[in-house]
């Protein structure tokens, strides 16, 4: 949470300096957008956190209702909004933030396949590479597309030629946001995939 005041203080040699948690502070774009507008206070530095994984209640009902009915996506939102835990670690982000943006990844995969849109497949890869700015965990959403693409593509080979452009898409995006890692990454490999 220091890390996104830090940055905002201009104490960090650059964004993708690490902070506390092992991954660059540009991560912290939640809590940095809530203490420039709230304050450096307890609030400014949870609000942000807080308001973004309210969006995973969202999330939730997109996934329900394309994978299964609207009924089902209602469902499983309710269960998600009445979920105390949920709202618990909803205001810190190396849980919250970092879930919640799997999450998305998985819903934004989700939509690809069932709308064959390019907008979810480059939403898609945003997220994925946001990820990799975040606490660990939260690449278990990229790992997760990953696997099933290939599943995907091993069982269902002509309606994943009939969307080659999507995996394309998905993966230059991804890009966009690995690519000033690099450097980073090849001067501390550890920090790839730490822990």
């Amino acid at each position: 949470v220091m890390a996104a005041l830090d940055l905002l203080d201009g104490l960090f040699r650059s964004i993708w300096h690490n902070g506390f948690v092992p991954a660059p502070v540009i991560g912290t774009l939640p809590e940095m957008l809530s203490v420039i507008s709230i304050g450096p206070t307890e609030l400014g530095f949870r609000a942000g956190n807080a308001v973004f994984c309210l969006t995973g209640i969202a999330a939730v009902y997109i996934l329900g209702t394309v994978l299964r009915s609207r009924m089902a996506g209602m469902f499983a939102a309710m269960l998600m909004a009445g979920n105390l835990a949920y709202f618990h670690f909803s205001r810190l982000a190396s849980n919250g933030v970092s879930a919640i943006t799997a999450l998305w990844v998985l819903t934004f995969f989700v939509l690809a396949l069932k709308y064959g849109s390019w907008r979810y497949w480059i939403l898609c890869g945003l997220f994925s590479g946001y990820t990799f700015l975040l606490w660990p965990v939260a690449r278990v959403g990229p790992m997760a597309v990953l696997m099933a693409g290939v599943l995907i593509a091993f069982m269902y080979p002509r309606r994943a030629l009939s969307q080659w452009y999507g995996p394309l898409l998905l993966i230059l995006a991804f890009l966009v946001v690995i690519v000033p890692l690099l450097p980073l990454w090849i001067r501390t490999p550890v920090l790839a995939f730490p822990r």
